[in-house]
This record gives structure tokens, sequence and C-alpha cells, in this order.
């Protein structure tokens, strides 16, 4: 949708996020053991649930970590 509100927004984005670290074979627990700990299991996890927007800078780090572009998680 073209109007998407910030809520739904940060739920869009959490729910390819999800998508992406699934397709990758990844359990939460493995992103934080692979990331050395830059990315913990509770912040992934709030991030995939939408319950804890995600900035920029550290959009763009998850992207990075994931290996797949910006934009697709948006």
């Amino acid at each position: 949708p073209a109007s998407l509100d910030e809520d739904g927004f940060t739920r869009a984005v959490g729910q390819r996020l999800r998508a992406i670290r699934q397709a990758q074979g990844l359990s939460l627990a493995e992103v934080e053991v692979r990331s050395e700990g830059k990315w913990s299991a509770s912040a992934v996890g709030a991030y995939e649930r939408g319950v804890r927007p995600l900035s920029l800078p550290r959009l763009r780090a998850l992207a990075d970590f994931y290996k797949v572009p910006v934009g697709v998680l948006l």
C-alpha cells in the first residue's frame, strides 16, 4: 500500500526481515552467534514483530549482515 502508517511500515519491514532470515535457514539464536553478539536474538525478534522500530543505520547494517540490498527490506 502506498500510504502505510509508521506502525504498518515497521511491521512490514519486520515481516521482510523474518522472511529473509528464515530463507537463509537461520534461527534468532544463530543470528546472535553469527553476528558475534552485534544482533541480539531479542532485538532482532522485536524488529521482526514490529514492536521495535529500526533506525536507517541499523537497517542498513542488518541488510549487510543478511547480504541483501536495503531496498529488499523496504
